[in-house]
């Protein structure tokens, strides 16, 4: 505390600093005020000085004090108290040397501060000064009047009434606070009024100062031209950890401890530079107060001299916390590195490789690994630091039944038993302390949270086999590009104590980072992978479309040269019949791929019984796996289950994967084909015994044009669109489609998920079939073959057939046999279809004839713009026999 206990009733308490003094008459005086002074400077733990001259010598000084203080031999062993002649202290050496003497106090004082005491309580007897001396003493006294506000001292000094006339008088109350003066018998306090007025106004710029300092957002430290703490504002005392009581006096060192941030050696003290030049110094970048209880703080600014009338008076250290500020550039330069990091790799496997040796690195964490959302286990894409046995374990995320099937929830989604799972699926909640807004978990104790979470709440309580690990820190931050997560960033450590809520910020905004640059790589790897197997499906279009035309050539040879109706000609017809038919569902599937892939498909929903069509399904595949001794078992469930969905694209969707299990499981193999119900889904289940898929297989197996085990693959044919194509009619559906093998030659598995609708109150009636009815039909095609064939085919259907070439042609036949229908190319020369639609149209008498557009643009707009020319139907070529039907005689009449 800076105010004292003097001892001394006319007083009371003073605080340090104070210089005051006393005039006496006798000895006995002298006794009345110096021992109770030095009995309470005993009492609170100060050094007492008593420097002694006639009329009261040291022996009675110290017989006059034992009286008081009982144990003052224990206080002089303790080095608490000195009395001693003047004659050793103002005369040493002979004479009086003011700056001796000053300095000399100053040194008992830091000697009671470093053996512990509060600080330094002093007196001193002028009785031995000459007449001769007095301007000096007075000087001294003045000066010391001057400098003692600094300093943890009490100065009392004494002065004999016989040997001070009026102007000795005047100067010694002058060069003191107050003088003590013995009146009627009681000492009373006497101050000057130009002193008082002095010292009120030195109050009000003292208190000024002081608010001052206080209003100072930075930290303030006022030393002495020896180094010696002074002042501390309120900041200074919060930074540091020391008080303005307890900093007071020491050396700056002791309160204000620097060193380099970087290698924790001692950093140069600014204070001794700004005494040495008298100039202001700025702190070294880079340097780190450490603070009482130990605590590392980045700081900056700068320490200036402080000068008065009489010279430099010592230097004033301003500085501030720049923690934020530092952690911010270090931030700034971490995020550049990895934006460097990140363009200088160009693959997904380079990048993801090289993100993990960086945040091991940067995090200090002796395991980092990261999961793409890939597969139904979102293994590792890469991990350095975690042993092989959690490797693989954590591998194996999902919940499986006894089979090894993976357990999935309404949507689909596999179970995930994992935090893992919590945060690359999104179950994560940030009131629950151990997840973040952004949906990172973190921990830097798992013990503790294990032990401090409730065994309901399954998000802390998961299978935590990175605690059985011995892992304490965890940190698991998802990937995200928008709303969706491709992966996340995990960081483990033994230690505690690794994460803090600003590092995890950090590596949320570098993760994001890397999911941006994750999704660019490997959009631009799939626009190379999609280029390469564009070129691949090429060729094998090209063989594909090939492979057909040498029977069907063949097969006109022997129609030409063989007996018409024999058995030669008979077979050659088959072939031809087979290839054309397998030529128009290679197109058939080119077409569906690519409306599916443009969004362009139309779906003509309609409540159907799925079991129904899958039985019907199965029926019309049978035969071609007995052809090829492939067992087919089919188990389905008794419960109906009813879709809103398209009848001929599910049909579509279970023919394409019947035959991909036929196509790819060899003589002797067995399919397994299960219906059931699951979480308000129909389940469909197709597995084979067949030739597997690989890991790399299965990571693009429904994107158009991927092949899958090439020799098989090509021995049966295809252009490796079913799966494509199945994917696309399921999710139009609102559906799912999921493939799984355990590997080459352990067959495979896809699983078809539809969402279920109520059964129907009552089944819909089917269409009865119209009769038939002979239609003038006119052909307007510029292909002579193409218009040839049609008008042979239609007139063995029993209808009359006329045909034109051109559009000019066909106007003028149509005007000229008024036709009940006229079926008409819509890329003819000179004249298109659109235009050969409008003008009839226009003519009275063929306004409401029947105009059916035969076209191989089949996509939505192109219906539209065929209605808009005034079409009534839109038959896409090559036309089927069904279609030419249900155009002539069920939905025209």
């Amino acid at each position: 505390m800076n105010t004292r206990v003097t001892g001394i009733e006319a007083v009371g308490e003073a605080p340090w600093g104070t210089h005051f003094c006393q005039f006496y008459a006798t000895k006995e005086d002298l006794a009345d005020i110096l021992v109770p002074y030095f009995k309470a400077g005993l009492e609170n733990d100060e050094f007492c000085m008593w420097v002694t001259s006639p009329p009261l010598d040291t022996r009675e000084a110290w017989e006059a004090l034992a009286r008081a203080v009982p144990d003052l031999e224990v206080h002089r062993q303790r080095g608490r108290i000195e009395i001693i002649p003047h004659t050793e202290w103002y005369l040493q050496g002979g004479s009086f040397e003011q700056s001796r003497v000053m300095q000399g106090w100053v040194d008992k004082l830091e000697g009671a501060l470093a053996r512990g005491c509060a600080g330094l309580r002093l007196t001193g007897n002028t009785f031995w000064l000459e007449k001769s001396a007095w301007r000096s003493f007075a000087e001294y006294e003045a000066a010391v009047d001057g400098v003692l506000g600094q300093y943890r001292m009490l100065a009392l000094c004494t002065y004999s009434l016989d040997r001070c006339g009026a102007a000795e008088v005047a100067d010694v109350i002058r060069n003191h606070q107050f003088a003590l003066i013995k009146r009627d018998g009681a000492w009373e306090l006497f101050e000057s009024f130009d002193r008082r007025r002095l010292q009120d106004a030195l109050a009000v710029e003292r208190e000024r100062l002081a608010v001052t300092l206080e209003s100072i957002g930075d930290a303030v430290i006022a030393t002495d031209t020896e180094g010696r703490v002074r002042t501390l504002n309120r900041a200074a005392e919060e930074l540091t950890g020391w008080s303005q009581a307890e900093a007071y006096g020491r050396q700056l060192g002791e309160v204000f401890r620097i060193v380099n941030e970087a290698t924790g050696a001692p950093a140069e003290d600014p204070v001794r530079k700004v005494l040495e030049r008298a100039a202001v110094v700025g702190l070294a970048n880079h340097t780190a107060l450490i603070t009482r209880d130990g605590q590392r703080i980045a700081i900056a600014d700068s320490a200036a001299p402080v000068r008065g009338l009489g010279g430099l008076l010592g230097a004033v250290l301003v500085f501030r916390d720049v923690t934020a500020e530092r952690q911010a550039e270090q931030e700034r330069d971490l995020t550049i590195d990895f934006l460097q990091l990140v363009n200088a790799n160009t693959t997904t496997a380079g990048l993801i490789r090289s993100a993990v040796i960086f945040f091991q690195r940067q995090s200090g964490c002796e395991a980092v690994g990261i999961r793409l959302k890939e597969g139904d286990d979102y293994p590792y894409y890469e991990a350095r630091g975690f042993p092989q046995r959690f490797l693989a374990l954590e591998n194996r995320l999902c919940a499986r039944d006894s089979e090894g099937r993976v357990f999935r929830d309404g949507g689909g989604n596999p179970v995930i038993e994992c935090m893992c799972g919590n945060v690359i699926c999104e179950r994560t909640d940030p009131q629950k302390p151990f997840f973040t807004e952004n949906g990172s978990f973190w921990t830097n104790d798992t013990t503790r949270l294990l032990a401090t979470t409730q065994d309901a709440d399954r998000q802390a309580r998961t299978r935590n086999r990175c605690n059985g690990e011995g892992y304490q820190s965890v940190a698991l931050v998802p990937m995200r590009v928008g709303v969706e997560r491709l992966g996340l960033l995990q960081l483990n450590d033994r230690r505690k104590g690794m994460f803090s809520p600003e590092s995890i910020a950090l590596w949320e905004r570098l993760a994001g980072y890397l999911a941006v640059a994750v999704a660019r790589s490997r959009a631009e790897e799939a626009l190379l992978e999609a280029d390469r197997r564009k070129d691949e499906f090429l060729a094998v279009l090209s063989h594909e479309l090939r492979n057909p035309l040498a029977p069907i050539r063949n097969g006109l040879y022997i129609l030409e040269h063989a007996a018409p109706g024999g058995e030669q000609a008979r077979r050659a017809q088959a072939i031809i019949d087979r290839q054309v038919g397998h030529l128009t569902r290679l197109v058939d599937d080119l077409l569906d791929v690519t409306r599916v892939v443009r969004g362009k498909v139309q779906i003509q929903r309609d409540r159907l019984e799925f079991g129904d069509l899958v039985r019907r399904a199965v029926e019309d595949h049978r035969h071609a796996f007995v052809a090829s001794g492939v067992r087919l078992e089919a188990r389905l469930d008794s419960e109906e289950m009813w879709l809103s969905a398209d009848a001929t694209r599910i049909a579509q969707v279970v023919g394409n994967l019947l035959g991909n299990a036929a196509k790819f499981t060899p003589r002797g193999g067995r399919v397994e084909l299960t219906l059931e119900r699951e979480a308000g889904t129909a389940l469909l289940r197709v597995r084979d015994t067949g030739v597997g898929i690989t890991p790399g297989e299965l990571s693009r197996l429904f994107q158009p044009f991927a092949q899958a085990t090439q020799t098989l693959e090509r021995s049966h044919g295809g252009l490796g669109l079913g799966l494509a194509l199945v994917k696309g009619l399921v999710e139009l559906h609102g559906g799912t489609v999921g493939a799984a093998s355990n590997g080459p030659g352990q067959g495979a598995e896809f699983a078809v998920r539809l969402p279920l609708e109520p059964a129907p109150v009552q089944a819909a009636s089917r269409a009865q079939t119209l009769p038939f009815k002979r239609r003038r039909v006119l052909v307007i095609e510029d292909n002579v073959d193409a218009a040839d064939s049609l008008k042979e085919v239609l007139e063995l259907l029993g209808h009359e057939v006329q045909v034109a070439f051109d559009g000019r042609a066909g106007l003028a036949a149509a005007r000229e046999s008024c036709p009940d229908v006229v079926l008409c190319d819509i890329g003819l020369p000179e004249m298109d279809g659109y235009e050969v639609a409008r003008k009839l149209r226009a003519h009275d008498a063929l306004r409401d004839v029947v105009l059916v557009a035969l076209t191989g643009y089949a996509l939505p707009e192109d219906r539209q713009r065929v209605a808009e020319a005034g079409f009534t139907h839109h038959v896409a070529k090559p036309p089927s026999l069904e279609a030419l039907e249900r155009v002539l005689v069920r939905d025209v009449w």
